[in-house]
């Protein structure tokens, strides 16, 4: 929960990072700087660094894949404005990009395919569903949610596999953030009961990882307290906010 001295740290890393190590790690600091600006609610920062990412690994070997995570959280940061257009625009970039990586020759981007793939795949599921849930289509968008989470869990492997992998706790994150939106999609619906055992769920695995002083804690409490106070279960959901 020490979001400036993070945000310090990670600048600092961009820093010192900057032409002395390979454009890969170069790419994982400047994402590690972007979560953190945007865990402190400061998205017009973490949309900064993210614009810079993909302009810097966007036709960089070793490095083009950071293509997909940029373009999503980008696009993320877009639906929050209310910008959807754009967002979708994000969208496009990513599927001429996946479709290259899927039939394209080169080995390179043959080999990153075959082994990271479904990460990226679940990178565009998680932006089709985000657009989907900006358009009102709860329906469509609990399936992109849910396609993502298999995609996401399918890819871990492979992420963790990499020379500088990220901590596997954000992997987990992502996944956890999947299964509570697919459970406030289904709120959404009116499929109550459904919502309150998928947001159970994802709060218990954020417990069970981080505990509850991350300040990634607060938006899964609050998640299930949604869920209840649409239950007309109030108390409950007092308790939950004060916590």
């Amino acid at each position: 929960g020490r979001l400036a001295e993070s945000i310090a740290d990670a600048g600092k890393a961009v820093e010192v990072g900057r032409g002395a190590v390979s454009p890969n790690l170069l790419g994982r600091l400047m994402q590690l700087k972007s979560v953190q600006y945007s865990l402190a609610g400061d998205p017009k920062r973490a949309l900064e660094v993210m614009q810079k990412l993909l302009r810097e690994t966007a036709n960089t070997p070793g490095a083009k894949g950071y293509v997909f995570n940029a373009n999503r959280a980008i696009a993320s940061i877009l639906l929050q404005m209310g910008d959807v257009p754009q967002a979708e625009a994000y969208l496009r970039r990513s599927l001429t990009a996946i479709q290259e990586a899927r039939t394209s020759g080169l080995p390179g981007w043959r080999a990153s395919y075959s082994k990271l793939g479904q990460n990226w795949e679940g990178e565009i599921e998680m932006s089709r569903g985000a657009i989907f849930e900006a358009r009102g289509q709860f329906a469509e968008a609990e399936a992109a949610y849910r396609t993502a989470e298999m995609r996401k869990r399918a890819g871990n492997k492979g992420v963790l596999e990499l020379d500088n992998p990220p901590a596997e706790t954000l992997l987990l994150q992502v996944v956890d953030g999947l299964v509570l939106n697919q459970a406030r999609m289904k709120a959404r619906q009116g499929r109550l009961a459904e919502a309150e055992v998928d947001a159970r769920r994802a709060l218990l695995a954020r417990l069970k990882d981080t505990g509850k002083y991350n300040p990634v804690t607060p938006r899964f409490v609050m998640g299930l307290a949604g869920i209840l106070v649409d239950q007309g279960r109030y108390e409950e959901a007092e308790q939950l906010g004060r916590v």
